[in-house]
């Protein structure tokens, strides 16, 4: 099997060993590279190497995540992205999705929960544990279209599906908001992954992709 590559930036050498070890504890097919600014990374994409992901402190001296995610839209690269936010980053769910990245996840989060971010968003998925540390990508069986090749069937996090289920049941963006105790942004910003993961542009045709998926 071909090695899946791996780039991490971060601006510390001791956090960027660390992971490094940890990713390569996860799977012997995991090739990881470690850069120090989002500079040193984009020097060598631009050399004609890519990756399979990229790992990425979402806030550092010289640039952010966001940052990084447009540089890569620039170049036409399509790379799937996973933030690293700390307790104080002030980048919001919606503010770390709208410029193009796959996912984030907190860097005190425990192994189990990372390997599977990770996973979820090198397989093209999305993930994220703010607003709801229990936040994790579900994966169901097919109910409805079940000739549908199972690989292609899109990932959503926990979160995403409880919010699809209350909107089955008629409730508003606001209602759903404050039934989970989230903001109203915050379930338009998942609602808007929805439509792009299943390809659709309204909420009925949302809950209708998604029942055909099988995922509620």
């Amino acid at each position: 099997m071909k090695d899946r590559r791996i780039a991490i930036v971060d601006e510390h050498q001791l956090f960027l060993d660390g992971m490094r070890n940890l990713l390569l504890s996860f799977s012997l097919v995991f090739a990881v590279t470690t850069f120090n600014t989002p500079d040193d990374l984009l020097s060598d994409l631009d050399t004609g190497n890519t990756y399979d992901l990229i790992v990425t402190d979402a806030m550092m001296t010289k640039a952010d995540g966001p940052s990084l995610v447009d540089a890569l839209v620039s170049r036409a690269l399509k790379i799937p992205v996973l933030f690293l936010s700390g307790s104080d980053d002030p980048l919001s769910f919606a503010e770390i999705m709208k410029g193009g990245a796959s996912g984030s996840i907190s860097k005190k989060a425990d192994k189990t929960m990372f390997f599977q971010a990770v996973e979820t968003v090198m397989g093209g998925g999305v993930f994220t544990d703010l607003e709801d540390s229990a936040l994790v990508p579900v994966s169901t069986g097919l109910r409805y279209g079940a000739a549908e090749d199972h690989a292609s069937v899109p990932k959503l996090s926990g979160r995403q599906l409880e919010i699809l289920q209350h909107i089955r049941r008629g409730m508003s963006n606001k209602d759903v908001a404050v039934h989970l105790l989230i903001s109203e942004n915050t379930v338009k910003s998942h609602l808007k992954l929805m439509f792009r993961q299943l390809g659709v542009t309204k909420r009925t045709a949302c809950i209708q992709k998604a029942q055909h998926y099988g995922l509620i």
